[in-house]
């Protein structure tokens, strides 16, 4: 289940492992006000029976909302990314994601995050799109 604190936890096991080895520039660990409207954005995609779509959704909406909202004083678009992926992980879902495409991921993260007036459902649709055709799936974690 992803929920606040875990969303918070991710953001500091990322900016710690990345400050242990740039230590010369460490990035700031913490949260903006933002954090508190995360959670209840990413559930008005909840459903009560969801299906592959549904978590494709819900994952892509997660990693869209944190990097639009940057909630986290540094790290967003790194955690919102961890998190989708392993809120479709816990659901039975992996994510495969060769590092040569990696680079159209984070172009539609900077996009989303450039909008900040309103969260850009057209790019958000590209980011479904973009997991939609490097998902599979696997066995969920028990």
């Amino acid at each position: 289940m992803v929920d606040k604190q875990y969303l918070i936890d991710t953001n500091e096991k990322l900016l710690s492992g990345w400050n242990e080895t740039h230590q010369a520039n460490p990035q700031p660990i913490g949260t903006r006000p933002e954090i508190d409207d995360i959670i209840p954005m990413v559930e008005k995609y909840d459903k009560k029976n969801m299906n592959l779509d549904d978590f494709i959704k819900k994952a892509s909406y997660l990693m869209a909302i944190i990097s639009w909202q940057q909630p986290f004083l540094d790290g967003n678009k790194r955690t919102g990314l961890v998190s989708a992926i392993k809120f479709l992980r816990e659901n039975g879902y992996s994510l495969d994601m060769p590092r040569e495409d990696q680079k159209e991921i984070r172009r539609l993260l900077y996009e989303i995050q450039d909008q900040r007036t309103s969260l850009d459902h057209s790019v958000v649709t590209k980011i479904i799109f973009y997991i939609t055709e490097r998902v599979t799936v696997h066995e969920p974690k028990r």
